[in-house]
């Protein structure tokens, strides 16, 4: 699976968001983990039909069929995360400059 971010091209936009990024699922992709570094930006990400649990320094994603959406914010850490997918799951994700 690949993950494309894409950078706010409108000037607006631009002072309150840096980029955003979707994830689909796809017959292909069953799970996915990956790690992301400290950063200064907060974090949004919705996902539909999944829940989230925070475990120290990981972030766990599982579907969850009863769940319509699951909305997560993280903002400026000091501490690289590691970002876990236990399933495929519907995300976007915003990185905004507050």
């Amino acid at each position: 699976m690949q993950i494309n971010f894409y950078k706010t091209r409108d000037k607006t936009l631009k002072k309150y968001i840096n980029g955003y990024y979707f994830i689909k699922k796809s017959a292909n992709l069953t799970s996915l983990k990956y790690r992301t570094f400290a950063n200064n930006y907060n974090i949004l990400s919705v996902c539909s039909f999944s829940e989230v649990h925070f475990e120290g320094n990981r972030i766990v994603v599982r579907s969850k069929a009863d769940k319509e959406l699951s909305v997560t914010a993280v903002f400026r850490y000091t501490d690289p995360i590691e970002i876990i997918y236990e399933t495929a799951v519907e995300e976007i994700t915003v990185t905004l400059n507050l």
